[in-house]
């Protein structure tokens, strides 16, 4: 009996979610011709990917081709949604996912315990997440000459830097954690509350709370050998760089101080669409097969 149980609760909590589904059989009839279409995390990802340079197999395809899941459902949802939905396709529709593109964020696990059918079959963002393309030196540069503060751009780069070393420790054991499912902790704090960004304060953002989170964090890695080793050896590579910066932190932060010390707003989709088009973006496409697109 708990076998089946077992089994029963395995195959409910691994279908793919309803809407990513339910969008992808009405597409089904014209994706066998030149078309595409593309799974990604969320509406966020869809702006970004549309518009990155570089890459004509993602700017042919139309904005409604491009497929996320519902976040308000209690359904897998984000990265499982998007590597749900590849093993529904590998088992069930192989013949098209040549003509399908699934893409996720990096995270600090990559595609490591997802059970991915084939993982040459997925895009992996080769930062945190998308967002921290933005962060990246030259990237800089381009969003400050775009926005004719070019002057700043030695200043940011200079609070960048200091913000990357404050939270080297709070990376660290947030790594820890999502390598080591097996350690549960109750958040005190969420990172939205953590990094409310104030750039006309000394303290750019509450590194009491920060502190805290750590503290409380840690306490659990302490109690499970398996997770203390990856604390003391591998999650030291996610440390001090703006790649390992969870993707919405380090975009608020870039967010935050255009708008507060420039008064330039980088979310206004038009400004956005333009900016993204300007980046260099470091990633290899590709097909649910596993072939890199152009």
């Amino acid at each position: 009996m708990s076998n089946f149980y077992d089994q029963f609760n395995n195959a409910r909590n691994n279908q793919p979610n309803s809407k990513m589904l339910m969008e992808f059989n009405q597409k089904r009839n014209y994706i066998d011709t030149d078309n595409n279409v593309c799974f990604v995390e969320g509406p966020d990802d869809k702006r970004f990917y549309r518009f990155i340079k570089g890459n004509d197999k993602l700017h042919s395809i139309h904005k409604s081709d491009y497929i996320y899941s519902n976040k308000n459902s209690n359904e897998s949802h984000g990265k499982r949604g998007v590597l749900l939905m590849y093993n529904y396709l590998y088992n069930k529709f192989s013949s098209y996912l040549d003509k399908c593109i699934f893409i996720v964020d990096h995270d600090y696990n990559g595609l490591v315990g997802y059970g991915v059918s084939n993982e040459k079959g997925i895009t992996v963002t080769k930062n945190y997440a998308f967002e921290n393309y933005f962060l990246e030196d030259s990237n800089i540069d381009k969003i400050f000459n775009y926005f004719n503060i070019s002057n700043d751009i030695d200043n940011f780069k200079k609070i960048l830097k200091k913000y990357i070393i404050d939270v080297g420790d709070f990376v660290r054991v947030k790594s820890t954690l999502t390598n080591n499912k097996q350690v549960h902790v109750s958040s005190i704090f969420s990172n939205n509350e953590i990094f409310t960004f104030n750039f006309n304060n000394s303290n750019i953002f509450n590194t009491n709370y920060m502190e805290k989170e750590i503290t409380n964090m840690f306490d659990a890695i302490k109690k499970n050998s398996k997770a203390y080793d990856f604390y003391l050896v591998k999650a030291k590579d996610y440390m001090h760089s703006y790649r390992w910066i969870r993707g919405h932190d380090i975009y608020n932060f870039l967010y935050e101080y255009l708008k507060q010390i420039h008064n330039k707003d980088i979310n206004n989709d038009d400004t956005y669409r333009e900016i993204v088009k300007l980046l260099d973006v470091n990633i290899n496409v590709r097909d649910g097969l596993g072939n890199i697109l152009k």
